[in-house]
């Protein structure tokens, strides 16, 4: 997976803003079938949301570390009530009238808008936060269960859906350099991340200011899952590192660099 960085300083000067053939099938025979098939929720509860969402640090228990942000539990015992028809404590979503589910409705739904990559930019950062994106298919899953009226109780949209584990993806489309008289942007180097692990990389970038610049405010972009976004300079630059090069701070063998540490 390539990660990408990009960050814009902005100056003083600037203000931003898818043949059927029919067939006979006895009716009691039908409704045996989706007597005994699992409720939806239940499989979304089961497989989704406890292991991707009700996690310890963040939609497990009110004392996690986010829960006074988004006021969500999303245990067994809480996350159906605390979805269907309630309010978000997120702005964009309330201004643009979204509920967390709205049974019927999945594009004014905000769940489906933060595990869907496609459509997260404008409700925060994408779900699960710091964890493997949902794959297209539990996503698509969740999407028709809204759609078939999000019931707590039935089985209404059919398992083969979650057979697509291919994860949600989204290309990374750099944000546009400001004007001149605006300000500058800065951007690191593309790199590699292999599956399943973390890198932490630093790079060393020269400022194109010739004087200085008094900068009031700035805007980040990664791609999700990218985060601990740090600036910072040097006091002593007689021994400065290599200008635009990526080094990292952990060996191959997780060990630390001493060189980049230093």
């Amino acid at each position: 997976m390539k990660y990408f960085g990009t960050i814009i300083f902005l100056t003083s000067m600037t203000i931003f803003s898818f043949s059927i053939e029919s067939c006979t099938k006895n009716t009691n025979e039908a409704a045996a079938v989706t007597a005994s098939a699992k409720d939806t929720w239940t499989i979304i509860q089961d497989n989704i949301l406890t292991p991707s969402c009700a996690t310890s640090g963040c939609h497990a228990s009110t004392s996690d570390a986010n829960y006074v942000q988004h006021n969500l539990l999303l245990t067994s015992a809480t996350a159906y009530d605390n979805l269907i028809n309630i309010s978000s404590k997120n702005a964009a979503a309330k201004t643009a009238g979204l509920v967390r589910v709205k049974p019927g409705d999945y594009i004014s739904s905000l769940l489906y808008k933060k595990i869907d990559c496609q459509t997260t930019s404008q409700y925060g950062a994408l779900m699960p936060l710091g964890g493997a994106n949902l794959s297209l298919g539990q996503i698509e899953f969740i999407k028709q269960w809204i759609i078939k009226g999000a019931p707590k109780k039935g089985s209404v949209v059919d398992e083969t859906v979650l057979a697509n584990n291919t994860a949600c993806t989204q290309a990374f489309l750099p944000m546009q350099a400001p004007a001149a008289a605006e300000g500058f942007q800065l951007a690191i180097n593309t790199f590699t991340v292999s599956p399943n692990t973390e890198r932490e990389v630093f790079v060393n970038r020269n400022t194109p200011n010739t004087s200085t610049v008094y900068v009031n405010k700035f805007i980040m972009q990664g791609r999700p899952n990218s985060h601990h976004f740090v600036l910072y300079g040097f006091q002593n630059n007689t021994s400065l590192s290599p200008v635009n090069t990526i080094r990292d701070l952990y060996n191959t063998d997780a060990s630390i660099n001493i060189i980049t540490f230093a």
